[in-house]
């Protein structure tokens, strides 16, 4: 086998290991995207659920907000947004 073969072989199983590299680096950041996706939008589902048994129960726009702040420790303001966005709804 002649260098310039060689040569050629070796380029190209290097490229080939490159793309199987970035295949699976490619795959790993997906399911962490999609994992980090999918808690988000479980939580914000768990949210939306707490604050409506919250109103089924009767309590105050105030009691609400305060609950939803404490039990999924947000921020007041963020608590008072998931409040305004589903009772717009």
């Amino acid at each position: 086998m002649n260098l310039e073969t060689r040569l050629y072989d070796e380029r190209k199983l290097g490229l080939e290991q490159g793309v199987k590299i970035g295949i699976d680096q490619g795959l790993t950041q997906g399911r962490q995207e999609g994992l980090m996706q999918g808690r988000n939008e479980g939580r914000v589902e768990a949210i939306q659920a707490a604050l409506t048994f919250f109103k089924s129960q009767g309590q105050t726009p105030i009691e609400v907000v305060g609950n939803l702040s404490q039990m999924f420790h947000l921020s007041r303001q963020t608590a008072q947004n998931y409040y305004d966005q589903l009772t717009i709804k």
